[in-house]
């Protein structure tokens, strides 16, 4: 009987594991707010929370597109729900202004892509 109370814990344990995301994958077309045409070239970053700044992580192609694949983070969540989590892009391009976007979650993030679609103001 102790034997499979042990097995019961063990697995029960090993089952409520999950590895913890830092970041989701996102993708998305930025435009132009008064054409809507696409732009490309436009920056995406992300906020470094380790270095505490904004790090270069990709451009948008010539359809406006960008893609930022997901991050896992080093360690194991136990039990069933995950820590809050949160992650924030800035999208710029020297023609335009800023655009920040911080994405949070309660509970942590799946590994359901995000989706937006962003529209930057041209400077005056």
């Amino acid at each position: 009987m102790k034997k499979i109370i042990l097995v019961f814990f063990i697995v029960a344990t090993l089952l409520s594991c999950s590895k913890r995301i830092a970041r989701p994958p996102v993708k998305g077309i930025v435009r132009d707010s008064i054409t809507n045409l696409p732009l490309e070239n436009v920056g995406i970053e992300t906020w470094d929370e380790k270095s505490g700044k904004y790090v270069s992580e990709t451009a948008t192609n010539k359809n406006g597109e960008f893609y930022l694949s997901k991050i896992d983070y080093n360690d194991l969540s136990f039990g069933v729900e995950a820590p809050s989590q949160i992650f924030d892009l800035k999208i710029h391009d020297i023609k335009y202004r800023i655009k920040t976007i911080k994405e949070n979650s309660k509970y942590g993030f799946s590994g359901d892509t995000i989706f937006y679609n962003v529209k930057l103001i041209p400077l005056q």
